[in-house]
């Protein structure tokens, strides 16, 4: 199933109440649950779309997948705004790309998610060496 992407608009009040089912139906189930993790799976919508968090029983990452608390452009432009702001405007936007690319290598894979033991292992397989 793919994910959601929780917008703003007039059905606010729908689009919670359709996250919030899919949460508890999700959550409540008796079946044997397993999640794969193909491309990015960000905050509160990998949260609720059955991730260990919430009981399942086996959750897979490809090895390129991102799985963060947000997309890396986004957690960039909040955590690094200064630093960016005060870089000089010829330089901002490779400062940025730069920033993003750490921030994709140290936070959104699914190695982290790993490490903390929310993917289910499945082989002797080790994180990539880092160069």
């Amino acid at each position: 199933m793919p994910g959601f992407l929780p917008v703003r608009s007039k059905s606010s009040a729908e689009s919670s109440s359709t996250a919030a089912k899919l949460l508890f139906a999700f959550a409540e189930a008796t079946v044997p649950k397993i999640t794969v993790i193909t491309r990015k799976a960000y905050g509160g919508a990998y949260c609720v779309m059955s991730s260990k968090h919430i009981r399942t029983d086996a959750n897979f990452a490809w090895p390129t997948a991102e799985i963060a608390v947000m997309g890396p452009e986004g957690a960039v432009n909040i955590v690094y705004k200064r630093e960016i702001d005060r870089a000089p405007e010829a330089d901002r936007e490779r400062l940025r790309n730069e920033k993003i690319a750490e921030f994709r290598e140290r936070f959104a894979n699914p190695y982290v998610a790993a490490e903390r033991g929310y993917m289910t292992r499945s082989s002797n397989r080790r994180r990539p060496a880092q160069s």
